[in-house]
């Protein structure tokens, strides 16, 4: 995509500096298990403790495709999903006190293997396995891909397929060689990295609206140029989390509910979920590491969604564009634009790194990144 910001050698070396971190985080758990064993490559010798436990539950939820996604669908549609992400802190609860004992007791590594043991059989092992690679690779790993590649085309102006490429590359280079050990201790940093980064984020996103104040008061404005009609408005509810049983997107009665199946479906019988709780040393630090995940399951309302309902009042007609030649103009792709929100909060607000010269704006397509817009 053309006209990202511009990058100096410090922002080179931040991003480089992380790699090298996750890196070296992967190379040094292979010095504290025994990758021999199927225990010890696929449930980090059973020796983790809450700490990794419940960073790791909160790491394997979160990924990109959350940092893109909900920041868009808070630029357009407010508050819903953050009602999705509060709903999981209640759900993990349940994967602690009640399935994880099922699965301690059952003596199993995997959900396919519980699934043949309670069933009995080959066949469903098979299928489950088979069901779970597609799904994840179609609907999680693609889609945290595509979105971490976005972030870097639109920071540093890679192609598309090379920051995919990089991602794969940097994340099998740990995963494959220390197995889940590797994988937990890095989940554990990238979790501090995630709040700490996010949070800096979130002030300036806010503070650059006029706090949440002016939130409220300067979203429902937030409208992309030449828009007449209700296409492109934000929604009269964005700030509502139980929103009407017929008209809202989504209803209150289906994310009391209904979510609450998806959830449990998710947190409690996922194979990459159970799996981190199956890796602690006890069932009192499985325990603790889903508290600690609940916890976390609060942060991404205020890290992710509100920064994007503030990048819609900073970039109305990229965030907010709702015809088709308008979206193709701000951002190159007819179906909207919304998943810039989060990379442009990231280009525009931050403060730029020291350097000879240092634009003042980003650019895109349609020109310089604007400013705030006024009401």
């Amino acid at each position: 995509m053309e006209g990202t910001a511009a990058v100096s050698p410090w922002d080179l070396g931040v991003i480089g500096g992380y790699f090298l971190l996750v890196i070296a985080v992967g190379l040094w758990s292979l010095r504290r298990g025994n990758r021999s064993t199927i225990s010890g490559y696929f449930l980090a010798g059973r020796s983790m403790a809450w700490g990794p436990v419940g960073a790791s539950l909160f790491a394997s939820n979160i990924g990109s495709g959350h940092f893109v996604g909900l920041a868009g669908t808070g630029g357009g549609r407010g508050h819903r999903r953050g009602g999705f992400e509060w709903s999981g802190m209640f759900i993990v609860l349940l994967l602690g006190w009640i399935f994880v004992p099922i699965y301690l007791r059952a003596g199993v590594a995997t959900m396919p293997e519980y699934l043949g043991k309670r069933f009995g059989g080959g066949r469903i092992q098979l299928y489950l396995a088979l069901l779970s690679l597609g799904l994840y690779v179609s609907t999680k790993i693609s889609v945290d891909m595509y979105s971490g590649a976005i972030f870097i085309r639109e920071a540093l102006g890679w192609d598309l397929y090379a920051a995919v490429g990089a991602l794969l590359a940097v994340t099998a280079l740990y995963t494959i060689t220390g197995g889940l050990a590797a994988l937990m201790y890095a989940d554990l940093v990238q979790t501090l990295i995630i709040i700490a980064g996010a949070s800096v984020l979130a002030g300036y996103a806010l503070g650059a609206v006029g706090g949440y104040e002016g939130l409220v008061e300067r979203y429902p404005l937030a409208l992309p140029p030449n828009v007449t009609g209700p296409c492109g408005r934000p929604r009269p509810d964005a700030f509502h989390l139980l929103r009407h049983p017929s008209t809202g997107d989504l209803p209150w009665p289906g994310l009391l509910l209904g979510l609450g199946i998806i959830s449990a479906w998710y947190w409690c019988t996922d194979q990459v979920i159970v799996q981190r709780c199956l890796a602690g040393r006890s069932l009192t630090h499985v325990r603790a590491g889903c508290v600690v995940c609940g916890y976390l399951k609060v942060l991404p309302m205020f890290l992710m969604v509100l920064p994007g309902m503030a990048a819609r009042i900073l970039f109305p007609e990229v965030v907010g564009c709702a015809d088709p030649q308008g979206c193709r103009q701000a951002c190159g792709s007819p179906a909207g634009c919304s998943n810039l929100a989060y990379p442009r909060l990231v280009i525009a607000l931050l403060p730029p790194a020291p350097g000879p010269s240092s634009p003042s704006t980003s650019t895109n397509a349609c020109g310089p990144t604007p400013g705030p817009a006024t009401s």
